[in-house]
């Protein structure tokens, strides 16, 4: 494995103090980089996420709304401006080479 390369057990991770931080009260939720979408198991709401690796998509497509593979700063975003009450964007920015730019994308969802 690579130094680039995550283990499938990164992506099976749960973040249950990330969790907290998001209102019950939210209805839908944008998890960019959702991993395995584990986190959102148990979570009262409809969670749509994506995902660049394909192995972990395919095991949150299960637990999640929809999800969506691909590279977070490219993929065609099909869904309605101002659908989301919440988008997560957990240990993704910091990887990115223009956070900023890519924050602006998603910001009319």
């Amino acid at each position: 494995m690579s130094k680039f390369q995550k283990s499938q057990e990164y992506f099976a991770g749960r973040r249950t103090d990330l969790v907290a931080m998001v209102p019950n009260t939210c209805k839908n939720i944008l998890d960019v980089g959702c991993g395995s979408g584990e986190n959102w198991r148990d979570f009262p709401a409809q969670v749509s996420g994506i995902e660049l690796n394909g192995e972990a998509a395919e095991k949150a497509k299960s637990i999640l709304k929809t999800v969506i593979v691909g590279n977070i700063q490219t993929v065609e975003l099909t869904f309605e401006n101002a659908f989301f009450d919440c988008i997560v964007f957990a240990d993704v920015l910091e990887h990115l080479y223009d956070p900023w730019k890519t924050l602006e994308r998603y910001k009319p969802h």
